[in-house]
């Protein structure tokens, strides 16, 4: 255990030049760039794009990020994918932010236990992103 202890965490100091994560999961390029181009401008952040399950639940255990954020072709797969995250008892309290393509159903609003921080629909609410964002990231 204390191997994986870092000496700032050890005395419970952050590194003020530290970048916080934040992994955009989004099977289609244009939507990760539509992201990025929102949220390019917060500093100390650093985005990371995965675009399949496997290579995303992947980077999720390796970096640990700050925040996942999840914006898949369809609402199903943006809620399939979140519930992949929390079936695992690590990952129960880790920031996720859901971006809908389709105005959510009656069954998709009822749907609890994906303990999702945020809900976006298309289009996006730029500036609603970037504070909500900016929130998350600060109190990290």
């Amino acid at each position: 255990m204390a191997a994986d202890i870092s000496p700032d965490d050890l005395f419970q100091l952050e590194n003020p030049f530290r970048k916080k994560h934040v992994m955009v999961m989004a099977p289609n390029e244009a939507s990760f760039r539509l992201i990025e181009r929102v949220l390019l401008r917060m500093p100390r952040l650093e985005l990371s794009h995965v675009q399949n399950r496997i290579e995303a639940l992947a980077h999720i255990f390796m970096f640990k990020p700050a925040l996942v954020i999840v914006f898949c072709e369809t609402n199903q797969e943006t809620q399939a994918f979140i519930q992949l995250i929390r079936n695992n008892p690590s990952f129960k309290r880790l920031p996720v932010f859901a971006v809908y393509t389709e105005p959510l159903t009656f069954w998709q609003k009822l749907k609890q236990g994906l303990n999702i921080a945020e809900k976006f629909e298309t289009p996006l609410a730029t500036e609603r992103l970037y504070a909500t964002v900016e929130g998350v990231i600060e109190s990290n």
